[in-house]
């Protein structure tokens, strides 16, 4: 018994790259394709029905399972144009946003509005970060299982789970799994395995999931399919092989037509000049790998046919391995080298989603890693593109301005040169429309502090300092700015926008003459010559609310999950100023929650609160700890948590009752302490100055009280007046940096 693709004769007057850029082009194709798979059918009466394995939708092909004699039918009738054996495919097995430059990009445009298609073996939809819920579910909305030709496509395997996450996972509070590349994008599951591991898949498969997506393409009109992502691959070539794999040629350049962008991995045989199929597509944009940071030797398995300096080894399925000693952007020995890989994408040892509902997988990598990284790179492009220009890139556009804007790195074992993905220069690249134009406002020190100074344009929504204002008619527009209570409002104005670019105004707060502080002290000095005692007997006026709805009541303070955040933190930040040097306690209590963390937040930088009054920190010392009994440190640098002491047990902590935190800083030296017992020392020089906070993680539930904060400054210590100030500058600096970057 054999596998083979039957193209139609009569497919052959209709171009698989003909327009089908709508749904009537589409029916019209389809209509077509059915009326020569129904001639050719005819044909054969004696062809039973279940050696039919796939019927394609936009395709002039079907794929069978036949025996000699049947295939010998198949070859004598007139209506058949050719016939193609069915090849096998298997997969082509840190966290590398910063690399590919992704971390400014995502949170501007997040790749809402669209959806990936993640074709491999199958998706967990149960997984919190991909839904969390039955099939479909509001992130996996849609797909199939081609392979098996079910409804469900569950993953059986995790491959495709942890490609899922790499390329729109939610966004994560895990200290290594921050969500995927463009974490705003719906995710379709489509399933092409066919074995027990989930490791293969034949080609007939490959075919029908890339042509359910031409099909499927629009079913969520608010998010249609505008990227592939699959990390299967097979065979070996030297070129382009759109003549030796015509059925995976004519399901791409369908795709293609459709507008969807088709990425895939490059494969990992360690080839210095060939790539398997379907990479040696014409329509396929093939993706290779570079490490993301140095992390060691790694010892990879390569093909006997790599160039590569390899050694034999029976632990390898290929019977050898190379020695790579890594290094950020270095292009892996196994990463198959080719005139037609098209881009370079992070690989190796990235953190993302675990086959199991609550799991992880902390050493995805490969080229199958590679592949969803550039495929969310395009996801976030295509959002850009959408937003600045109304429209949505064609394919080639989109592989255009990642590879024009990518940086250039050498494969020493080929001697070529490919564009490693640089998300934020290819963003940058995209022209708004010329009718509508840009306005950042800067808030001019001194201002109010907290984020408290606020303008609007046009009477519209209240924005932060250095906030960008986007889709204004080139012209003229009015801005004002929010009153302040202690300081005086800066007058109304009316500032000319430009077309296709960001115009700016800078204007500044005054003190009032009613504020008893002299005008002529630094703000962090005037903010460090007094504290925080809280007992929160009264409102929160003295506090910011990040995230979450929190109420005073019964000398606390106090905020609860309200279900529809499964993934986010619940903060106050108290808006009493700057600290560098001091002494900061905090006492909390958390119900029905013993693996969710609360924490103390001391010399950090939260964000401006958005127009939907919720926010987050950008830096700071995290001091956390969990009704199990234990808790850790971190360091928060631009949204990313580092630990410092990784997560320990500890008798200070007392379960479901009331703890108070408490973080001693002067200088670079921190010291935590619960309960008065100190558990955790450290030496940092991260952070010198910020505001405190106290804060909860919603993943599991539950409400966080909060009875008493206090803040103690130490005179004195490593920070004078100058330098106080100096520091208030830069947090504020960093701050407007950061609002101004859309975030």
């Amino acid at each position: 018994m054999g596998r083979f693709f039957v193209s139609f004769a009569s497919g052959k007057r209709v171009a698989a790259s003909a327009p089908l850029a709508d749904e009537a082009q589409k029916r019209a194709r389809r209509e077509l394709v059915r009326e020569s798979r129904d001639k050719a059918l005819a044909a054969m009466p004696a062809l039973p029905e279940s050696v039919i394995r796939h019927r394609y939708d936009n395709l002039f092909y079907l794929s069978v399972a036949v025996t000699p004699e049947q295939l010998a039918v198949i070859l004598a009738n007139p209506e058949v144009d050719a016939v193609e054996p069915v090849g096998v495919m298997k997969a082509d097995m840190r966290q590398g946003l910063p690399l590919i430059r992704a971390t400014l990009p995502r949170s501007q445009y997040d790749g809402t509005g669209l959806s990936i298609a993640v074709c491999d073996t199958g998706i967990n939809y149960l997984n919190p970060y991909l839904g969390g819920a039955a099939f479909p579910n509001a992130k996996v909305i849609g797909g199939y299982d081609v392979g098996e030709q079910k409804a469900d496509p569950m993953d059986g395997n995790g491959h495709g789970t942890a490609c899922a996450g790499i390329t729109a996972g939610d966004v994560g509070n895990n200290v290594d799994y921050v969500g995927g590349v463009a974490p705003g994008a719906k995710l379709y599951a489509l399933k092409i395995t066919y074995d027990a591991t989930g490791k293969y898949c034949n080609e007939d498969a490959y075919v029908a999931a890339w042509d359910w997506c031409v099909t499927h393409q629009n079913d969520n009109s608010s998010a249609p399919i505008k990227i592939i992502s699959t990390s299967f691959s097979g065979g070996k070539y030297d070129g382009v092989c759109d003549s030796a794999k015509t059925a995976i040629a004519n399901a791409a350049a369908t795709a293609k037509a459709a507008g969807i962008t088709l990425f895939n991995s490059a494969g990992n045989s360690g080839y210095c000049n060939a790539l398997p199929s379907p990479a040696c597509i014409s329509s396929v944009i093939a993706v290779g790998s570079v490490y993301d940071a140095a992390v060691g030797t790694y010892l990879p398995c390569v093909s006997a046919d790599s160039c590569v300096e390899k050694t034999a080894s029976s632990s390898c399925d290929t019977g050898y391995y190379a020695t790579d000693v890594t290094q950020s952007d270095k292009v892996p020995s196994y990463s198959n080298a080719s005139p037609l890989v098209g881009l370079l994408a992070s690989a190796n040892m990235a953190f993302t989603l675990g086959i199991g509902s609550n799991t992880w997988n902390p050493n995805f990598g490969g080229t199958s890693a590679a592949c969803p990284y550039a495929a969310g790179a395009g996801a976030v492009l295509q959002a850009a593109a959408k937003a600045r220009t109304g429209s949505w890139l064609t394919p080639d556009q989109v592989f255009s301005k990642l590879a024009t804007t990518g940086t250039a790195v050498l494969d020493p074992k080929s001697n070529l040169s490919k564009p490693r993905i640089d998300l934020q220069a290819a963003v940058a690249s995209i022209t708004p429309v010329p009718s509508t134009g840009y306005l950042q406002v800067n808030i001019a020190s001194p201002a109010p502090t907290g984020g408290a100074g606020t303008w609007r344009v046009d009477g519209g929504t209240w924005r932060a300092s250095q906030n960008v204002a986007g889709g204004l008619t080139a012209g003229a527009h009015s801005v004002d700015f929010k009153p302040v209570a202690g300081w005086t409002t800066p007058a109304s104005r009316t500032v000319a926008v430009a077309a296709n670019q960001t115009t700016s105004l800078s204007s500044g707060y005054g003190l009032s003459r009613t504020n008893l502080l002299p005008l002529n002290i630094p703000a962090a000095l005037l903010a460090n010559s007094h504290g925080i005692n809280e007992n929160f007997t009264g409102t929160l006026a003295n506090w910011i609310q990040q995230q979450g709805s929190w109420s005073v009541a019964n000398g606390m303070a106090s905020v609860t999950a309200d279900g529809s955040q499964t993934a986010t933190w619940y903060s106050l930040s108290s808006n009493a100023g700057v600290y560098s040097d001091f002494t900061c306690s905090a006492t909390l209590r958390r119900s029905d929650a013993a693996n969710s963390t609360n924490a103390l937040i001391v010399r950090g930088t939260p964000q401006p609160l958005n127009t939907a009054g919720n926010s987050n920190w950008f830096y700071g010392y995290v001091f956390g700890y969990t009704n199990s009994g234990s808790y850790a440190v971190f360091v928060l640098r631009d949204w990313y948590l580092t630990m410092l002491q990784n997560w320990t047990a500890s008798d200070a902590i007392v379960a479901n009752g009331w703890n108070t935190l408490t973080i001693k800083a002067v200088g670079s030296s921190l010291t935590f302490s619960i309960n008065g017992t100190q558990v955790f020392a450290a030496t940092d020089t991260s952070l010198g100055a910020g505001q405190a906070g106290v804060a909860m993680y919603t993943g599991t539930g539950g409400t966080l009280d909060v009875k008493r904060v206090t803040l103690t400054p130490i005179p004195g210590g490593t920070v004078s007046a100058a330098q106080a100030a100096e520091k208030a500058g830069a947090v504020a600096s960093t701050l407007g940096d950061e609002a101004g970057s859309g975030r």
